[in-house]
């Protein structure tokens, strides 16, 4: 009798871990909820605040007539990455409660995120076990990078859960091969891609490379129900992307700037890339645990793990600028890492069947610990910066400036708060990280031919990246000489340009 309840307490405990790890990481990402989104990459979160505060105002009659045109002019400023389904949902809510507060983003990303740790639970139930999920859900909610990034205002949080969503269900598939399955495991690879096209990066090497191994390539072009998965693939994107690119030809601009092939034979590329996934990760430890993963993973689905791999490597030398210079690019490793902690995990657990109950209590303690220790440093950091006051600055030196005013500038965001809470229209001056991108795709820059004839179209150039400004010693030396300057506060400068 004892021997039966054992597995029932087991899985019970498991069950009530995950359960807890999902909650207890929505209630810690919750903190300071209603802060200015300043904390994690500024310029990509206000792209989307911008895109959904358009939509909002578009329907609204209760503002200035001035307001609700620039609102929309920003958001048609900001163009098409890719279908703005976070914005909409955003500002759908913002219609609904009647304001357009910016934490109802963090509330869909966090929502969003819990949900991608809920399938990885069954994800890993299905490939290994309890324990494994549980592990594996663990680090996913509470790992210190996952905790900050999953609750900004992008796509990323989505499309996450969208491919952890459509790895269980293409293992479903797998399990029954019925056409229910095949139509399911189809629409959700399609809704993955549809929300970010990278996400093709990670689900096609690994439904390939499963489906090549379980029924040959000839089998497989054969089968009916692969078709089905196949198209109901593709289509969703390819409408959005006929219809982005040949229909408004808004798409057609963000093709530019992307692929770097002769960075491939550049050691510093590398370098670069792995210092990105240290400051993560720590990169021994990811190692560690996508080794584990690819020796631990039972041989039915070992493609399928080494088909994500070969998918993020595919990625980074598709995205080879990016993928060193933004962090968030590599947001997806989060799910092989996860996998392979959790069959780490599986694989102690099974081999001290002796001392299991011992294993099983050092277990409980090390995600309670894990737990507990990461929500505290999120939460020490969410507080260590009120925001509120950046968003005030930013505010009242829009309404000094007047907003018809033309202003351009250097920003760590682009300026992008001065805009959004300015109510300004702004140009960014292009920095020379932006040169650089340019010229690794071949462009000429003449900075010095080009400074005079911008600078005239203009009333104010505003400095509030200092480290910048000292790169450009030209545009320095050029405004100093030629502008009467102000200091509005430390760090911030601005120039009159016609004075």
């Amino acid at each position: 009798m004892a021997a039966d309840q054992s597995p029932v307490r087991k899985n019970l405990l498991w069950v009530l871990l995950v359960t807890t790890a999902i909650l207890f990481g929505m209630v810690i990402r919750m903190v300071d909820l209603t802060d200015a989104p300043l904390d994690f990459h500024p310029t990509r979160q206000l792209h989307s605040a911008m895109i959904a505060r358009g939509m909002y105002f578009q329907s609204l009659d209760t503002i200035p007539d001035w307001q609700k045109q620039m609102a929309l002019n920003q958001w048609r400023a900001e163009g098409l990455i890719e279908p703005q389904i976070m914005e909409r949902l955003t500002a759908t809510v913002y219609q609904l409660i009647g304001s357009d507060y910016l934490w109802v983003a963090r509330l869909w990303s966090i929502l969003f995120w819990s949900i991608g740790g809920l399938f990885l639970f069954f994800l890993l139930k299905e490939i290994s076990s309890s324990t494994a999920g549980t592990i594996a859900v663990a680090v996913y909610m509470f790992w210190p990078y996952m905790i900050s990034a999953s609750r900004s205002f992008q796509p990323e949080s989505l499309m996450v859960a969208a491919i952890i969503c459509s790895l269980w269900v293409i293992l479903r598939w797998m399990k029954e091969q019925n056409y229910k399955w095949a139509m399911v495991a189809g629409l959700l690879c399609g809704f993955s891609i549809y929300i970010k096209s990278v996400a093709v990066f990670f689900l096609a090497p690994a439904v390939i490379l499963m489906i090549t191994n379980n029924f040959g390539i000839k089998s497989a072009v054969r089968n009916k129900q692969i078709l089905i998965i196949a198209m109901l693939s593709i289509l969703p994107y390819l409408i959005f992307h006929m219809y982005g690119v040949y229909g408004t030809g808004l798409l057609t601009g963000q093709f530019a700037y992307r692929f770097f092939p002769q960075r491939w034979i550049d050691p510093v590329f590398y370098v670069q890339w792995f210092g990105e996934l240290d400051k993560i990760f720590n990169l021994w430890i990811l190692i560690g645990a996508l080794a584990g993963g690819l020796f631990l993973i039972r041989r039915k689905y070992f493609s399928i793990y080494l088909g994500i791999l070969i998918g993020y490597f595919l990625y980074g030398m598709t995205f080879s600028y990016h993928i060193t210079t933004h962090d968030y690019y590599h947001i997806t490793i989060i799910i092989p890492f996860s996998i392979g902690v959790g069959l780490i995990a599986h694989a102690v657990l099974k081999k001290s069947r002796r001392f299991q109950n011992i294993t099983l209590a050092i277990f409980t303690v090390s995600i309670i610990f894990l737990m507990i220790w990461n929500a505290w440093s999120a939460r020490t950091l969410f507080k260590r910066i009120d925001y509120r006051l950046e968003t005030d600055f930013w505010s009242d030196l829009g309404s000094k400036l007047g907003q018809t005013s033309r202003v351009i500038g250097i920003f760590p965001d682009y300026g992008y708060s001065l805009a959004y809470w300015g109510w300004i229209n702004v140009t960014a001056w292009m920095t020379t990280g932006d040169m650089e991108l340019r010229e690794m795709s071949g462009q000429e820059i003449e900075i010095q031919s080009s400074t005079v004839r911008k600078i005239r179209e203009f009333d104010y150039f505003i400095v509030a990246d200092t480290d910048e400004f000292e790169k450009q010693p030209y545009l320095k030396r050029f405004l100093n000489k030629n502008f009467k300057s102000s200091q509005p506060r430390q760090g911030v400068l601005i120039y009159d340009l016609q004075s």
